[in-house]
């Protein structure tokens, strides 16, 4: 029996293998422990000088002490777990539409709710890291934030839309199999003429 990936269990893989994803173990679970933890996550992101954090200032008025901004630090995995969350959703709103994603217009015109529901309420966790980062004035996990704001929003896009059971279901191995199926029958006719 085989059982389709489905959507949960798509997220769920992602987030539970991202150690093959990334080679800085950047998964919910384990950001919160070494973030709140330790300070080994807060060392190494500072120490390295590397594509892989986003520093922005904390405030605008300098340190008195160094003269310098406070930077806040976003690390690359905050900003790609949550994209491949997004791209997804943007393929479950193609595929909802009826849009063909094997060959994908960037510039196609179909509704996006779950799309767009995600990144609002990606906005919204991030500045609710943000401001529990300054109000705290400590390092915060961003995922811990970003990954129920996210997960909430979409399950709630489906809940009223009313097609819970298409979001949980969808997978994109169906699409896969069609493509290949058509492709196969191309072949075959091209060898038939």
């Amino acid at each position: 029996m085989v059982v389709p990936v489905g959507f949960v269990s798509l997220i769920i893989d992602y987030l539970l293998k991202l150690n093959d994803l990334t080679p800085y173990h950047e998964n919910c679970t384990t950001d919160i422990f070494w973030v709140f933890g330790t300070d080994v996550m807060v060392t190494v992101a500072k120490s390295l000088d590397g594509p892989i954090k986003i520093l922005f200032p904390r405030s605008l008025t300098p340190n008195e002490e160094t003269g310098k901004l406070d930077l806040a630090l976003l690390g690359l995995g905050d900003i790609v777990i949550p994209g491949f969350f997004l791209a997804i959703l943007l393929r479950f709103d193609a595929h909802q539409a009826g849009v063909s994603t094997s060959y994908t217009d960037v510039h196609a015109n179909f509704p996006k709710p779950y799309f767009n529901s995600a990144l609002i309420s990606y906005i919204i966790g991030m500045s609710t890291t943000m401001a529990v980062m300054i109000f705290f004035n400590a390092a915060q996990p961003a995922l811990l934030y970003l990954v129920p704001a996210c997960l909430i929003s979409s399950l709630g896009c489906a809940f009223l839309r009313g097609e819970v059971k298409e979001l949980l279901a969808y997978s994109e191995e169906d699409e896969e199999t069609k493509g290949d199926d058509s492709d196969a029958a191309e072949e075959e006719t091209k060898k038939d003429k």
